[in-house]
């Protein structure tokens, strides 16, 4: 599922895949192309010979099976949704893609609380954990008992959402760091870009780039918008061995309680 990533490191990993889910204010459906092209322009300045290839990154975008999914709907419509209140309608609509093999995760008897987003994952290892949607004062409440063997604070749009308690018996794993950390906030808008994101790449190089040259090539020239990206994502890069995939896979089984030998 996919919202606002028309970007050139964005459109690259969108090509992993055949269907995807859009996500698409419900009020602004019908202008929706327009309202893409601002934000564009907002973030990474007015449309020039740099940016100016965005209509060709929608093209690339819907070259696959795309399905609208409508956000902050007042009520049930046709097709899928998620309304004013997080609440997924019409599940069977969504699209994905079938991945094989398909890994079967341990289950887990161990108590766990969640709330926000986090991965999915979680549902599979611990099959009775409890979710508190985005109420997170009453997650709160069942935080501060620490009669549970996992906390997971999930993700939300609130930045300035703070956590006092921090019990230190339970396992917690957060992905909400700024409940306990203040971050720098960027500003938004053309006015308050940092001159170190202005764009000074073309979005169509900056995207074969990604796709197509070895890993360690320059994403981005020096001081522009995407150095930032440099060396980090790659969506052609096969790994020879399996030593990279099996540390990850050990780590992401340590942290739910579990030793595997692989």
């Amino acid at each position: 599922m996919v919202n606002l990533l028309y970007s050139p490191p964005g459109s690259a990993f969108i090509d992993l895949f055949e269907n995807i889910n859009e996500l698409v204010s419900y009020d602004l459906r019908n202008l929706w192309e327009d309202y893409l092209s601002q934000k564009v322009s907002e973030h990474w300045g007015p449309l020039s010979d740099s940016t100016g290839h965005f209509p060709d990154f929608l093209k690339s975008f819907n070259d696959r099976n795309v399905k609208r999914v409508h956000t902050k709907t007042k009520g049930k419509i046709d097709g899928p949704f998620v309304d004013e209140s997080f609440n997924i309608g019409n599940r069977g609509d969504f699209v994905c893609d079938s991945i094989s093999p398909r890994y079967a995760f341990p289950k887990s008897g161990k108590k766990a609380i969640a709330v926000g987003s986090f991965p999915a994952e979680y549902w599979d290892i611990y099959p009775d954990l409890k979710w508190y949607g985005f109420d997170y004062a009453g997650f709160m409440e069942q935080f501060r008992k620490k009669d549970y063997d996992l906390a997971v604070i999930g993700a939300c749009m609130n930045q300035n959402l703070k956590f006092h308690d921090r019990p230190e018996g339970p396992d917690i794993i957060c992905y909400q760091p700024s409940v306990y950390h203040d971050l720098k906030r960027l500003a938004h808008g053309h006015d308050g870009v940092e001159d170190h994101r202005k764009v000074t790449d073309n979005f169509m190089d900056v995207y074969r780039t990604i796709k197509n040259e070895p890993v360690g090539t320059p994403v981005g020239k020096e001081g522009g918008g995407f150095t930032g990206y440099n060396n980090k994502y790659w969506t052609y890069r096969t790994h020879p061995g399996f030593d990279i995939i099996k540390r990850k896979i050990i780590s992401f089984f340590a942290t739910a309680g579990f030793s595997l030998n692989i």
